[in-house]
């Protein structure tokens, strides 16, 4: 399918706003911008300023704009909408190596002549090479229609609002790329240093002389800070924003492509704690993920992932290989090689030399993949079942993991199993589990670790 897209740019009247902001211990400042009498009215319609908890605890902005009309409007604003509020946010030397950026870049990921591709990108970080096949391991699903379609399916595409709460199109993925490997300090929630892909999933539509054609888009913001209800409370406001547009005539991606709203993200790394609050998530995906309800199949992949053994987590989509992947990683340390989505295409990757975890989305090749590659672990997250895995059931400290999980819900054991792994290292037992763990380099940096204390 050849696909090209409309060139035609909405052109607005630029007019200035006033920003007022005044802080919480009663000091203001004033700055000035040009926005778009359109994008300011987009502002108005969506929820990108309202009701905001403040990013920081104790700390909050309001934000006035004084318009042409005269009419004052107070709303609460994105900690540190403009750059050169650095109150909030301290500059430091090192992003690499000390404290990363709060993000890393802002990418519009879909199809465009007939290859997936970066339709937008906003930030310094270049992964042009990487997020279109990982985000669409098996390309977009773009569909066309005809005009004698119905058109409620036209209309929920482009007019309903979207939210938070249980949405099934937003999802995390969790990479490691380069700078993974180089910083130096912990980040707050976030143990294996891993980069977060931010995504919510849209329908862009485009008409065309046969009809009309649905594309699918990802909207993904790439981070090391793992504060997904703020990063994803934005990027769902800058969708809804997007949707006032549509009466110009206006696709999603030509809105993204000319979007301001970016601007509004500080790109600086709060220089306080942030408050737990804004690293919850509610993942979805994983009630269809079947082997997180069963305690051996559980235990089977916690001990794989604490003998530093290779695993390749299969599911039916990118979303549920993202959410499995973020499950464990978030409980147990993993020092080594993450590729969460491995198309067919890379499938070489399954040679490294050195302890991975990846995904496969469901494919007609699985059965072939996992009778070559035996050297690998395969988890099959809908079907419940292990390829490849040694029988653990001789022991002690095996089934020591199965009767900590036994009778606990998988949402609640987190805890228990990083405490779990931390303690391995204190043993002395001829356990050859014990004596595989003595090998992994987890186990040889806490050594090293407590000499130095």
């Amino acid at each position: 399918m050849h696909i090209q897209l409309n060139e035609k740019k909405q052109r607005s009247k630029q007019t200035p706003y006033k920003y007022l902001f005044i802080l919480s211990n009663g000091q203001d400042t004033t700055v000035s911008t040009q926005l778009s009498s359109s994008i300011q009215h987009s502002y108005r319609k969506s929820s990108l300023y309202q009701s905001h908890k403040p990013l920081i605890k104790n700390q909050s902005i309001s934000l006035h704009i004084d318009t042409d009309e005269g009419i004052p409007k107070s709303m609460t604003c994105y900690q540190q909408i403009n750059n050169k509020m650095h109150i909030f946010t301290k500059t430091r030397k090192n992003h690499s190596l000390n404290n990363p950026n709060f993000y890393e870049g802002i990418y519009l990921v879909g199809s465009k002549d007939d290859n997936t591709e970066i339709l937008f990108k906003y930030g310094s970080t270049n992964l042009d090479n990487l997020l279109p096949e990982l985000l669409f391991p098996n390309g977009p699903q773009d569909l066309q229609k005809s005009l004698s379609d119905s058109m409620s399916e036209v209309n929920s595409i482009l007019y309903k609002r979207h939210v938070i709460e249980n949405n099934y199109d937003c999802f995390v993925i969790p990479i490691k790329i380069q700078q993974s490997f180089e910083i130096k300090s912990q980040i707050q929630q976030n143990i294996n240093s891993l980069a977060f892909c931010i995504c919510v999933r849209v329908q862009d539509i485009q008409h065309n002389k046969k009809g009309y054609t649905i594309f699918e888009r990802i909207l993904c913001l790439v981070t090391f800070h793992p504060v997904f209800q703020y990063f994803f409370e934005f990027l769902i406001d800058v969708i809804n924003a997007a949707k006032q547009e549509r009466l110009q005539d206006i696709t999603f991606t030509q809105f993204i492509q000319e979007c301001s709203l970016f601007e509004a993200l500080p790109m600086n790394a709060p220089s306080q704690e942030i408050s737990l609050l804004y690293y919850q998530y509610q993942n979805i995906h994983l009630r269809d993920i079947k082997i997180l309800h069963n305690t051996i199949y559980l235990a089977q992949i916690i001990m794989n992932i604490i003998l530093e053994n290779s695993i390749i987590f299969i599911a039916d989509n990118i979303m549920q290989l993202g959410s499995v992947q973020m499950y464990f990683l978030s409980k147990l340390n993993w020092m080594h090689q993450l590729v969460p989505s491995i198309p067919l295409s890379n499938l070489e990757i399954l040679n490294m030399p050195v302890p991975l975890i990846g995904g496969i989305v469901r494919n007609e090749n699985l059965n072939q993949i996992i009778d070559y590659y035996t050297q690998i672990v395969f988890i099959d997250c809908n079907s419940c079942k292990a390829f490849n895995c040694n029988d653990f059931n001789k022991s002690l400290i095996y089934l020591q993991l199965v009767k900590k999980l036994y009778g606990k819900h998988f949402d609640s054991i987190g805890d228990s199993i990083r405490q779990f792994q931390f303690e391995l290292t204190r043993q002395q037992t001829d356990d050859y589990l014990f004596q595989k763990f003595k090998q992994s380099q987890y186990y040889s940096e806490i050594k090293e670790k407590s000499k130095k204390m």
